[in-house]
């Protein structure tokens, strides 16, 4: 018996101690080698649109079958319940230490979102190699990853719906990237002017309007309770108008992308004046083409196909959209194709036609979870401008880290627990599913990070505070997922 327990200690801290180091090397980079926010919002890019959709379509592709796909409602509903044991526990918390409201947002999003999938991806693979067999270890793995990729739709879903809920107007999320970062500017511009004649009134001594223009800073004060009413109104014509949009400026791209192999020039993609002299450019070389019919037209002055052009144009105006969720895609797209037995058989089979492909995708995918890893460790070593700057009281910044603390690594996973062994762990998972039961148990555990940075983000400019209770939360996890986890292998005779 002492020496069960001594092994699982063992593997549980070697587990931890992987996802410590990958994490540490981001801070390292962070601090000795200047990898900025620049540099750290450049590989979140790649991560997010690349990356993390390879690894959960091959995953998911390799892991789901037509036979095991019922079986992936519990996955589902743990995250959900997750979210719900950490937010009540937390906002009542809040509302009871009398924290900011900016300061409650951060808490409460700390306790209460599930984790993306990044730490289970890096520890997960050594406690399955522990207990499970050599010759069944890799398909184990592959199987996890595919449950964890299941388990972040709802993350991904999180993302997409708070941010649109508690800051954004409705009109905002649906609007093309180009226009947002226009907006985004016009008004920290705006903010900019604010602050000035805030210190220009507080000269003169009036307190009272200077109050009045600092709340108007704060994410909260553009709350209301029309706000989701007035987001279902116009969510329609919002979208319509927005793509149409999006349509007619992809119009240049399109003729650029098109042309390329056929002698593209480099000066055309400099400005959109280029962009605009090449299109009449090729105008006018469309006129002398109709007076000329027998003679061939030269190579640059071929024209790209009508449907073609739209198409291509449908896509860039749809992937220009913040509302488009890459990951979330590559989610449903893979557990389409699982579910169609042929079509999966396509690419899984060993001698299938496409079997390269899904290889190629997971390796691709497989640098995904050090990546994002590695994107922690470096944005917690990043500070906020120093314009945007949030004054936290020490005393407010401890109590919200202790709550997020207590609730998340702590309540959460003894309620988890409790709920899943009453609701009959074999009664959701088959008994010899030990890989499902343990994440139904290690997810809840967790601290959710990479989730945090993405909805915190975008709801506020300034993350100081949550980065100093993101980190805390880590350096507790040290000491709570290595005890959970022995637990949990206890609990399930690994």
């Amino acid at each position: 018996m002492a020496g069960e327990l001594k092994d699982r200690l063992n593997v549980s801290l070697q587990a931890v101690a992987q996802v410590l180091v990958v994490c540490g090397l981001g801070v390292y980079l962070a601090r000795r080698h200047g990898l900025d926010r620049k540099a750290v919002a450049a590989v979140s890019g790649v991560n997010w649109h690349v990356l993390i959709p390879a690894l959960m379509f091959s995953s998911i592709v390799g892991a789901v079958t037509p036979a095991n796909l019922a079986m992936l409602w519990p996955m589902l509903l743990v995250s959900l319940l997750h979210i719900v044991l950490g937010a009540v526990p937390s906002f009542l918390l809040g509302w009871a230490a009398r924290l900011p409201r900016d300061v409650w947002f951060f808490t409460v999003s700390a306790s209460s979102l599930p984790n993306c999938g990044n730490l289970p991806w890096l520890f997960m693979p050594s406690i399955i190699k522990y207990y499970a067999p050599p010759a069944e270890a890799a398909a184990q793995m592959q199987y996890m990853v595919g449950l964890v990729s299941v388990y972040t739709i709802i993350t991904i879903l999180v993302t997409l719906t708070v941010p649109f809920i508690i800051k954004r107007p409705p009109d905002s999320l649906l609007l093309p990237r180009r226009r947002q970062q226009q907006q985004q500017q016009q008004q920290q511009r705006q903010g900019e002017l604010a602050v000035q004649q805030q210190g220009q009134l507080q000269d003169v001594g009036s307190t009272q309007r200077g109050l009045q223009l600092q709340a108007a800073d704060s994410f909260a004060s553009h709350r209301s309770s029309s706000r989701l009413l007035q987001a279902g109104q116009s969510l329609l014509g919002s979208f319509s108008a927005s793509f149409s949009r999006g349509l007619r400026r992809s119009e240049s791209i399109v003729a650029l992308a098109w042309t390329y192999p056929l002698g593209w020039q480099r000066e055309r993609t400099a400005a959109a004046p280029a962009a605009a002299a090449a299109t009449q450019q090729r105008q006018e070389c469309q006129q002398q083409q109709q007076g000329r019919a027998e003679q061939g037209a030269p190579r640059y002055q071929r024209y790209v196909p009508r449907r073609l052009a739209v198409l291509l144009r449908c896509c860039a105006a749809v992937l220009d959209h913040p509302a488009v969720n890459v990951p979330l895609g590559a989610t449903v797209l893979g557990v389409a194709c699982a579910a169609v037995g042929p079509v999966r058989g396509l690419l899984v089979d060993e001698l299938a036609p496409l079997h390269w492909l899904w290889l190629a995708l997971g390796w691709v995918g497989a640098a995904a979870a050090p990546l994002a890893t590695m994107q922690i460790g470096a944005e917690l070593m990043q500070a906020a401008p120093v314009e945007l700057g949030m004054h936290v009281p020490r005393r407010v910044q401890w109590t919200a880290t202790a709550i997020a603390i207590g609730v998340k690594l702590l309540l959460v996973p003894l309620l988890n627990v409790a709920l899943i062994r009453t609701a009959g762990m074999h009664t959701l998972v088959p008994a010899e599913d030990k890989v499902y039961q343990l994440l139904l148990l290690v997810e809840a555990a967790v601290p959710a990070a990479v989730t945090l940075l993405v909805v915190c983000g975008r709801v506020y400019p300034d993350i100081r505070p949550l980065s100093q209770m993101l980190f805390w939360q880590y350096v507790a996890s040290l000491v709570t997922l290595p005890a959970f986890l022995v637990w949990f292998m206890y609990m399930l005779d690994l």
